[in-house]
């Protein structure tokens, strides 16, 4: 969008969710999953910046200790409207 003068448009829900998913896997990946986690953690914040909820799934974060719990909140948060009520 940028190369052509486009405008630029915020992602949605579902490419916030991959990206912050295969961000977190890389870290754990490089990291180890007790390092890994703690760097996630504020790479993951600001994935919530500005959104409803942030403050909640930052918490959530912040006191798991399982990546599996980790992307469960990064699922939970990230889920489209409409998955979030059918959850």
């Amino acid at each position: 969008a940028l190369a052509d003068g486009g405008e630029v448009t915020e992602p949605d829900p579902a490419a916030r969710w991959a990206v912050a998913r295969e961000h977190l896997e890389a870290l754990l990946g490089h990291y180890g999953a007790e390092r890994g986690l703690r760097i996630a953690r504020k790479h993951l914040g600001w994935y919530a910046q500005g959104l409803l909820g942030a403050a909640a799934f930052r918490n959530a974060v912040n006191n798991a200790t399982e990546p599996a719990v980790v992307i469960g909140e990064i699922r939970r948060f990230f889920a489209p409207a409409g998955e979030r009520m059918a959850a």
